[in-house]
């Protein structure tokens, strides 16, 4: 059946009451919980600690980083803002630049932590988080103004980009398809093009039958 707020509808359909705002939101406040509570437990008690806090702080960056490229400017909220606070971040208490660099060090504490491979499909990697630092400082690169002109574009952040991109083709770990149209066949999911890829689900019994939207 069709839920009355369009909850479960695919995101890419409607985005009907601000539900894309919504559920980004939604995903950074998970990762803000979970990473609370792994900072109250030390290394020793969890080897994987540094681990965990790189996936979380990656799956952040990945919200922060689809809001950025849709309203430019927004909120930061991490672990550190207490619940009774958060009405209270403005959207402009960082300038556009300053968000960047926030997104940008989520993907490089992944780059600093995440092993080069994962055993667990769908779980972030060294890799996936150097390329997604890559497309943020694309992004970042092309400094603008208020009007969302241009006003400066930085070569050293081009040349990181370069640098980063080049890292992960010499990684061995990707390559293109024989086919370009394998990249879209479930036959060949996870693929050697696949940097990142969310796992989804089918006939899993939620409401809508897809409980991944």
């Amino acid at each position: 059946p069709l839920i009355a707020d369009m909850t479960t509808f695919p995101p890419d359909l409607i985005d009907l009451n601000n539900k894309k705002w919504e559920r980004q939101f939604t995903g950074i406040s998970r990762c803000n919980a979970a990473l609370a509570v792994l900072s109250k437990v030390s290394a020793a008690e969890y080897p994987l600690k540094a681990v965990r806090e790189a996936e979380l702080r990656f799956l952040r960056g990945h919200y922060y980083f689809d809001l950025k490229i849709h309203f430019k400017r927004v909120p930061y909220i991490d672990e550190t803002v207490a619940v009774e606070d958060i009405l209270q971040v403005s959207n402009v208490d960082l300038t556009d630049q300053e968000l960047w660099t926030k997104i940008a060090d989520e993907f490089r504490f992944g780059v600093a932590n995440l092993p080069e491979t994962q055993t667990e499909v769908g779980r972030a990697n060294k890799y996936t988080a150097m390329a997604y630092l890559a497309k943020t400082l694309l992004f970042q690169a092309y400094e603008q103004d208020d009007q969302n002109a241009v006003s400066k574009i930085d070569n050293s952040k081009l040349e990181e980009v370069v640098s980063l991109v080049t890292q992960i083709e010499n990684s061995g770990q990707y390559a293109l398809q024989g086919d370009f149209a394998e990249n879209f066949l479930y036959q060949f999911e996870n693929g050697s093009e696949s940097v990142f890829a969310i796992q989804r689900s089918i006939n899993d019994g939620s409401p809508d039958g897809r409980g991944s939207w």
